[in-house]
Order: C-alpha cells, then structure tokens, then sequence
C-alpha cells in the first residue's frame, strides 16, 4: 500500500463504490486505516455511506474507537437511513375526517362552513393545514397525488359545487386565518401573504414539487431557508426536484438564497451535477457548472453520469463541457467506459456502451399495489427511492391499505 500511494495512487480514489479507507475498515486491516488517515484519506460520504457507517460491518474495536473519534456527529446525521415521518392526520381536529364521519356518500350541498372556518383558525402544524388544502383545493394537484392518495381520493370524490363551495371559503377567508393555515396556502398557491408563519422551508419541497415560481419565491421572501432542507437523507430536496423538470427558474432562486453546490444526497446518490445530467437538464446544469465540484463523491463521477446521458439520448452537449475539465488519468482509472468512449470518438469502434458502475437504482417489490407503482414509474420525482420508502412503509402490500398512505412530514 505504501508503495503504491509513493507512486502517487489516489487516496480518494472510488472503485465500485468503495474507496481504500472503507475497504481497510471492512477488512479489519488497522495499519492500513491508520495510515490512509495520517495521509488525508476522507471520512466523509464517498461511494455509499461515510467511513463511520463501513465500521457497522468491522470487528475490530480499535478502527471503530478511532473511526468514531474522528468523525463530526452533525455531519453523520444528514446521511442516516431514517425512514421519512409519515402525515397523520389528528383524530379531533382533523376536517377531513370530521366531514366524512358526519357525510357519507352523497355529501350534502349545506356543508357546515364553520367547521370549515374553525380548522382554518386552529391549524397549529402544517400537516394539519396541508391536509385541509389538499382535499379541497382547486387547483392542478397532479405533480402530488403520488403523495397524497388519500387527499386526492377524497377530493376526486367531492361533487363539484361543493369542493367550489369550500374552496372559495378559504380563499375569501384566508387573510383571516391562522398564520400555519396562510403559509401552506401560500405554498400550494403562489398568494402573497403579510405575516407568515415561521418554520416553513420545508414548504419549499411542495411549492417546487408544484411548479409554483412565484409560491418558492414568496416563501423564500418570507424567510424560508433552503439550506435547512438540502443534502439530508430524511427530506426531500427541493433543488434536485427543480432539477428533475429542468426549471433553472427555481433553482436560480435557490443559488440567490444561498444553495451550496456540494451536498450529497446519499438516497439516491446523486450530487446536484450528477442530477443535473442524468436529468439532461442542461438549462440548469448551466447554472451550476461552473461553480459545482467535479470531485468523485458518489458511485458515480459526473463524466460517468454524462456517458450513460450520452448512450441514451446522444447529447453530448455534457460531454464537451465537462472534457476540458476533468481529471482524464483519474477517469481512466475509476471509469472503464471512458476509454471505450474515446476510441469511439476517433471513429476505432462502430457503437458505444456503457458498462462502468452505476448509482443505485430502485428495486421494486412484486406485490399487489401495481397500479401505484406503475405512477410511481410515471412520475417525475427527484427521489424515487424515497419516495418509494414511503409508499413501502405505509402501503405494505394490501391494496385495501389505502388509507394508511400519508404525505411525509417534510412539512414541520
């Protein structure tokens, strides 16, 4: 090891998805942990997890004791497993349940209104407000109903004139309501609003996740701070969904508000470059490119990323940015495929393919909730693989379960 580091190997280096560091912790080899250590060698998230986490699978007390005296506690915290919270919805004050429990089917068109008035004065958390707005709003909930089956059930099965009833309340009442029920208002609608309520970034995710410019505008006016919500395993992140539909808009706002351009998003192994161009949303690979590190954080470096862009859509629009950029002995060691695509590019091999390492995908049970996962397939989310932890944890494998599935309380 010492004669291949004097040699000038990279102490960094990730090969399939594992770096020297994590490969001595799991092997047990202390000599080999202290002295990548003495030279620099990272602790942080590379490949798959941090150099704290490999030692859940190391037997030796000594690397774990100096492993754990290393490592920065607040910086481990983003990269737990934690499976989202779910929203529950409260079982006394909760609209939606009140009108059902009062209302079977058909409801009736003289729906109590101050019922409806109360929640909105009483909505101390935003679930309790989100719930509300969802299974009443009119507005285009299609880029949520993935997330919010329960709410969207239940408004699909609203008569028309009474969801209009309902929604026209709110929007004439809204000034007067509590400050939690006006800010979730504000972010699945775009409303400017005086006075909102604090503790509301989370609201980013929805408001993006909505397409809503001017609702991430208004909340990040309002205070909303992306920074509290970005790069930790148990959010959603609202930038990596901007990135998803290429809504350089969005992100922009994001950049002004002081968005750092290094985080990991270790569910699904992505940093916001990589997104970026798996994504082939080059508006907002723009934004980013020059001020984004090309390091190899994750499984996959962004030249990686770019040449299984490249093999599926042609565009080598990333290609001939990133080219001048990058490191080209490091990508010859770490990235098989780099080599085949260069004698592609000199014309000595008819096609291309791509067969180096790849981030994580979802895997998919079989079970009998296909008419979800066939959404899921559909949908653009930024984070599939968190987003099918939640309908994992919640859905199990009962169609008839249905109402156990909540909306994540990204939204407190």
């Amino acid at each position: 090891m010492n004669f291949l580091i004097s040699k000038g190997a990279p102490i960094n280096v990730i090969i399939d998805s594992i770096t020297p560091l994590q490969m001595a912790i799991s092997s047990c080899f202390l000599k080999g942990v202290q002295i990548l250590i003495s030279l620099g060698a990272s602790l942080g998230f590379n490949g798959l997890q941090t150099a704290l986490n490999a030692c859940t699978g190391c037997s030796n007390s000594e690397i774990v004791t100096l492993i754990k005296s290393k490592a920065d506690n607040d910086y481990e915290s983003r990269y737990k497993n934690y499976s989202p919270p779910t929203f529950s919805s409260s079982s006394n004050e909760d609209l939606i349940r009140r009108i059902n429990s009062k209302y079977r089917n058909p409801l009736p068109s003289n729906i109590n209104l101050d019922m409806l008035s109360d929640m909105m004065n009483n909505s101390y958390d935003y679930d309790i407000a989100l719930n509300i707005l969802l299974s009443i709003a009119n507005i285009d909930h299609s880029p949520i109903d993935i997330l919010t089956p329960e709410q969207a059930e239940f408004r699909d099965k609203l008569p028309i004139h009474i969801r209009n009833e309902l929604w026209n309340f709110v929007k004439n009442n809204i000034n007067n309501s509590y400050p939690v029920f006006r800010t979730a208002y504000c972010a699945i609608t775009g409303a400017k609003l005086d006075n909102p309520y604090s503790r509301h970034s989370h609201l980013l995710f929805i408001a993006t996740r909505l397409g809503n410019f001017n609702a991430v505008k208004n909340l990040i006016e309002y205070g909303a701070s992306i920074e509290e919500v970005e790069g930790f395993s148990c959010f959603f992140s609202p930038s990596l969904e901007a990135i998803s539909k290429d809504r350089s808009d969005i992100l922009s706002l994001f950049i002004k508000a002081g968005l750092r351009f290094d985080h990991i998003y270790s569910n699904d192994n992505f940093t916001l470059i990589n997104a970026c161009i798996e994504f082939n949303s080059m508006k907002c690979f723009d934004l980013l490119f020059e001020k984004s590190s090309l390091r190899h954080v994750v499984v996959e470096t962004p030249m990686m990323a770019v040449l299984q862009t490249f093999e599926r859509t042609g565009n080598d629009y990333f290609i001939n940015k990133l080219i001048d950029k990058i490191d080209i002995e490091y990508e010859h060691i770490v990235d098989p495929s780099f080599a085949e695509y260069l004698l592609f590019k000199e014309g000595k091999i008819p096609k291309f393919h791509y067969t180096s390492y790849q981030r994580p995908k979802l895997t998919r049970k079989t079970n009998n909730i296909n008419i979800l996962v066939d959404k899921l397939n559909q949908s653009g989310i930024a984070q599939p693989i968190l987003a099918y932890k939640v309908l994992e944890v919640n859905f199990h494998a009962n169609i008839n379960e249905v109402n156990r599935l909540r909306i994540p309380v990204i939204l407190h």
